[in-house]
């Protein structure tokens, strides 16, 4: 359990690293901007996870 934890800082740790190296030029209109870009990034992976899991449940044979 302790290792996983110290996985999940490390993660973060990088991300936050990557984050900061990609927006640490930028203005505030222009972090506005990535954040929004970001999410609308993160919010089509997740729109497609769903696609897919619906498309799968929908094999699976009902009783």
């Amino acid at each position: 359990m302790n290792n996983e934890q110290l996985k999940t800082v490390e993660m973060t740790r990088r991300i936050r690293d990557q984050m900061y190296e990609e927006t640490k030029d930028l203005g505030t209109e222009e972090i506005i901007q990535y954040i929004k870009r970001r999410s609308a990034e993160a919010l089509r992976k997740v729109e497609a996870c769903g696609a897919i899991v619906l498309q799968e449940s929908s094999r699976i044979p009902r009783r």
